[in-house]
């Protein structure tokens, strides 16, 4: 037993002086960072043993630590030369590689590893290198990219596909990913030279490299330019399928469908369009597209749902009631008497309503109100509103035009943020459009103004903007969620 013990005893001993050798001790100092005080230590066994070639790779990251760039890329070609197994040379290849990229010098960091596929005497695929390349290939794309060399960075994508193969599936995906940009802001730049059959090809490539909704709509925009509204229609649904939260997709699709006098299929994505953004305008809309296809029940639903939510719009309410008498018309011309009667008294009930709206306004009568209404002095050219990725606060930013004949001298809007879900203002903010103070806004001149909320929101709710001038209601607008 006494012997076994000191058996036990001397190997460790034995160990740990192996341990202990001069070139472990340099190894560990290097990959510490120390590298200043390993090279002398490597150096000297160098001198002491020219024929060792596995001391060249240590070398040469000493002298790369070091600053010593000419003496480290010597050892490194040598290590090269001499077909070092690919393990051994790895840590060398990837700190050159890092030493070039960090001086923008992506051509000759790739030439390392066309170098070292020369060199190697093995076949084992080094997971650490193959990933290296791929992102060092990817980082010479971006910097390509930066320069407006949209070629060159497609070029660098593509080539490290067909020399790294073995790329694992996160690296392959941002791959894809930038290929897909890169190719979309190709396509975009032929599109300002007005080449539309090579913009389109381009966002075919990108759509190959990555199925993303913005290149589809990218496509589908050409495609209505083109007036190819059958491939427009197909990229528009293509990109609901994928994202069924795009709301402008969804919106592109019932005006396509209502240009090629299509109302029923208008009608049927226009009612997937109000389960997600139930505005005004929408309901609006879905009345029109119902009237087009003779179902008066629907029409009636879908003006009641917009005057549930713009109370009190006497235009709304108006309309409801002709839509309600025309409809007790119909019935009653088909015998359905007491359907008739029950409709006649839902009109008398909305006739009601205007009569206690107009009252409170203070209005003379409905028909002065409807036929003598004083409009705004502006149009809202472009607006959109938006609730940032875990952001409580939305925002907004509305471009503004003076349509009236004069310069704008004194003019400001409204905007009330609106909580659907609890039917509750989250507050209002005043935007001047121009003030006595400022430079009058000339007939015919645009301006952009930028507001956010002036209180929090609960993200999951159902928002709303209301933007209005002298309580004129231009534009209810939904709150996109970006998530």
């Amino acid at each position: 037993m006494l012997a076994v013990v000191v058996l036990v005893a001397l190997l460790f001993f034995v160990y740990q002086k192996a341990q202990d050798t001069p070139l472990n001790k340099a190894v560990k100092d290097i990959k510490a960072g120390k590298a200043a005080r390993a090279l002398p230590v490597l150096e000297e066994l160098a001198r002491n043993n020219p024929d060792d070639p596995s001391l060249l790779p240590w070398l040469a990251q000493g002298y790369l630590s070091c600053d010593r760039i000419a003496e480290g890329r010597t050892a490194l070609d040598t290590a090269l030369h001499l077909h070092l197994p690919t393990y051994k040379l790895a840590p060398m290849i990837l700190a050159f590689s890092e030493y070039y990229q960090r001086r923008n010098d992506y051509e000759e960091a790739s030439k390392l590893f066309d170098l070292l596929d020369k060199a190697q005497t093995d076949t084992t695929s080094d997971h650490e290198l193959t990933a290296a390349r791929g992102q060092l290939y990817i980082n010479w794309a971006h910097a390509e990219a930066v320069k407006g060399n949209l070629e060159n960075a497609v070029s660098r994508l593509e080539a490290v596909a067909i020399l790294e193969p073995h790329l694992n599936e996160q690296t392959k995906a941002l791959i894809s990913r930038r290929l897909g940009e890169y190719y979309r802001e190709l396509a975009a730049n032929a599109e300002l030279k007005q080449q539309s059959g090579k913009a389109i090809e381009l966002l075919m490539k990108s759509l190959a490299a990555s199925d993303d909704p913005v290149t589809r709509m990218d496509l589908a925009q050409i495609y209505v330019r083109e007036k190819k509204w059958h491939l427009a229609l197909e990229s528009y649904h293509h990109v609901v399928a994928i994202d069924p939260n795009n709301l402008e997709a969804r919106h592109r699709l019932v005006e396509l469908y209502v240009m090629d006098k299509d109302y029923e299929k208008a009608r049927d994505a226009l009612l997937e369009l109000v389960t997600q953004e139930g505005s005004v305008e929408n309901f609006q809309l879905l009345a029109a597209l119902q009237l087009k296809l003779n179902n008066k029940a629907g029409a009636v639903r879908a003006l009641e749902d917009a005057c549930a939510m713009r109370e009190g719009d006497l235009k709304l309410l108006s309309k409801l009631k002709e839509v309600l008498l025309s409809w007790g018309m119909e019935l009653l011309g088909q015998g359905k008497v007491d359907e008739a009667a029950s409709v006649k008294g839902h009109a008398a009930r909305v006739g009601d309503m205007i009569a206690m709206v107009t009252k409170a306004l203070g209005k003379k009568d409905e028909a002065q109100l409807l036929t003598d209404p004083q409009g705004p002095k502006i149009a809202l050219v472009s607006s959109r509103i938006w609730l940032a990725r875990g952001s409580l606060t939305p925002e907004g930013e509305v471009n503004i035009k003076n349509v009236s004949a004069n310069p704008a001298t004194d003019l400001s809007l409204n905007v009330v943020f609106y909580d659907k879900t609890t039917r509750r203002s989250c507050g209002s903010v005043t935007l001047p459009v121009a003030t006595a103070n400022s430079l009058a806004m000339p007939s015919g001149a645009e301006r952009t103004l930028y507001f956010s909320c002036p209180t929090t929101v609960y993200p999951d709710h159902q928002l709303a903007v209301l933007i209005s001038w002298h309580g004129h209601v231009l534009k209810e607008l939904p709150v996109v969620k970006h998530h």
